[in-house]
C-alpha cells in the first residue's frame, strides 16, 4: 500500500498579474465559506485558456506523522504579515503555517495528547486518529477603539481540534496559545472540517471512531463556560467539508448508513437541519428509498451546499454512491412527510464522493433561479467518480 507523503506542493499562475494582485482574497475555511459553495468570487485570472501558464513554484517537506491513509489537510490561504499564508494541519497533531509566496515554514505548533482515555495507536483507513479536521481561521476583524482614542485590530486566530478532542485557539502570526484548550468532543474520534459562524465552532463526526457515537457538535465561544452542544445522528456525518451552515445559522449535514426511525431519534441515510448553537432538531429529509440505499451501502456521504434564493436557502445534496442529486427547500426539507424533495435527479450511473460542485452550464442548460423547480433548465453540476 502506498503511504501518503508529507510533501506540500503549491501551484500558481506565473504571470505579472499575480505579482501585482492585491491580497484581498482569502480561503479561511474548507470550501471557502460556511455555506460550502467552493466559489472564489474574486478570482478573475484562472481559466481553461490559461492552464498552460501553470507551473510548480515550490514544494516543501513537513515532519508530519502519517496515520494510515491520512497525512495533511488541504491548505487554507489567508493574508497576514504582508504576505499570503498557508495554514495546514497534520495527522501528527501539528499545525503548520507557511509563507505561501516563498514556500518557507514560518511556525509550527504540536499539541500534546491530554486525555484520560489512551490515544489510539492502531490507525486504520476509516479511523486514522490524529488531527484530521481541517482548521478554520477567523475572518479579518474590524478595527476597534483602543487607548487614547486610537484603534487596534483584534488578533486573528486559528481554531483546530486535536486527537484528544480539545479545541485550540492559536495566534495566526506566531502560533502562541490565545487561551487554554477546551474540551469539545470525545478523544480518538473522526471530526471533519470545522465551520465558524457567529462566534460558534461547528463540527461533525463519523464512523464511530474511538467507540464514540456519530454526532454534530457546537461550541459557543461567546459563552463564559464555552458551552458545548451535541446532537447524536445515528448514521455517520462524514461529508469531508464538515457541516454546512445556512444564512440563518442552521446546520445542515447528511448521514450515512443507518436506521431511519425519527421516533427513536435515529436519522440514518437522511439530511438533518439543526438549530444554531444548541443543535436542536429543526427538520429532516429521508429519501423514499432510504432502506434500499442502506442495504446496499449506497448511503448519503457528502457535505451539502447552501444556495440563498429569494429569502430562503436551497440545500443541494447528493445520494453520493447512488449517483443522484437532490434539491431541498430549507423552509420544509421534505414536505409534510419529510420525503419529498424539490428536485431529485440521476447524475450518472456511477456514484461520486465529495460534495455538489459549483453551479454552471452544461450542454446548453443552466441552473436558472427563474426556472420552475424540477424543470429541465434547473440543473446543478457535480464532480463524479466512477466506481469499479
Amino acid at each position: 500500500m502506498t503511504r501518503p507523503n508529507h510533501w506540500l506542493a503549491y501551484a500558481l499562475i506565473a504571470s505579472a498579474a499575480h505579482a501585482q494582485s492585491s491580497r484581498g482574497s482569502e480561503w479561511t475555511t474548507h470550501s471557502g465559506d460556511p455555506q460550502r459553495t467552493a466559489w472564489q468570487k474574486n478570482e478573475t485570472r484562472i481559466g481553461k485558456e490559461r492552464i498552460g501558464e501553470f507551473r510548480l513554484l515550490w514544494k516543501l517537506k513537513l515532519d508530519n506523522q502519517t496515520r494510515a491513509l491520512h497525512s495533511l489537510t488541504a491548505p487554507l490561504i489567508v493574508n497576514a504579515l504582508y504576505r499570503d499564508l498557508a495554514v495546514v494541519a497534520g495527522t501528527g497533531d501539528t499545525i503548520y503555517v507557511l509563507d505561501a509566496d516563498l514556500g518557507r515554514l514560518l511556525w509550527k505548533k504540536h499539541f500534546d495528547y491530554q486525555s484520560a482515555t489512551p490515544q489510539d495507536q492502531n490507525p486504520t483507513w476509516l479511523c486514522p486518529g490524529g488531527l484530521v479536521a481541517t482548521p478554520v481561521v477567523t475572518p479579518v476583524a474590524a478595527f476597534v477603539r483602543g487607548g487614547r482614542g486610537g484603534t487596534v485590530r483584534t488578533p486573528r486566530s486559528i481554531y483546530a481540534v486535536s486527537s484528544d478532542g480539545n479545541l485550540h485557539q492559536l495566534s495566526l502570526t506566531d502560533g502562541e496559545n490565545l487561551g487554554p484548550p477546551v474540551r469539545f468532543m470525545p478523544p480518538n474520534g473522526k471530526p471533519y472540517s470545522l465551520n465558524l459562524v457567529d462566534n460558534t465552532i461547528y463540527a461533525i463526526t463519523g464512523h464511530r471512531c474511538g467507540g464514540n457515537p456519530n454526532a454534530a457538535y457546537a461550541i459557543d465561544l461567546s459563552s463564559t463556560d464555552k458551552k458545548v452542544s451535541s446532537f447524536p445522528s445515528g448514521g455517520g456525518l462524514w461529508g469531508i467539508a464538515g457541516p454546512a451552515i445556512g444564512t440563518d445559522g442552521t446546520l445542515y449535514g447528511e448521514t450515512g448508513d443507518g436506521l431511519a426511525d425519527p421516533a427513536k431519534g435515529l436519522f440514518g441515510t437522511s439530511v438533518l437541519a439543526l438549530t444554531p448553537k444548541e443543535l436542536k432538531l429543526k427538520d429532516y429529509y429521508t429519501p423514499t428509498n432510504a432502506e434500499w440505499l442502506t442495504k446496499r451501502d449506497l448511503d448519503l456521504n457528502v457535505t451539502p451546499v447552501i444556495i440563498p434564493y429569494k429569502g430562503r436557502d436551497l440545500v443541494a445534496g447528493a445520494t453520493g454512491k447512488e449517483g443522484r442529486l437532490f434539491l431541498l427547500d430549507s423552509k420544509s426539507l421534505g414536505g409534510e412527510d419529510h420525503r419529498k424533495p424539490l428536485l431529485r435527479r440521476a447524475v450518472r450511473r456511477q456514484g461520486h464522493l465529495g460534495k455538489p460542485g459549483q453551479l454552471g452550464r452544461r450542454e446548453g442548460h443552466a441552473l436558472d433561479p427563474r426556472a420552475p423547480m424540477g424543470s429541465a433548465a434547473s440543473r446543478l453540476q457535480v464532480p463524479c467518480r466512477q466506481w469499479r
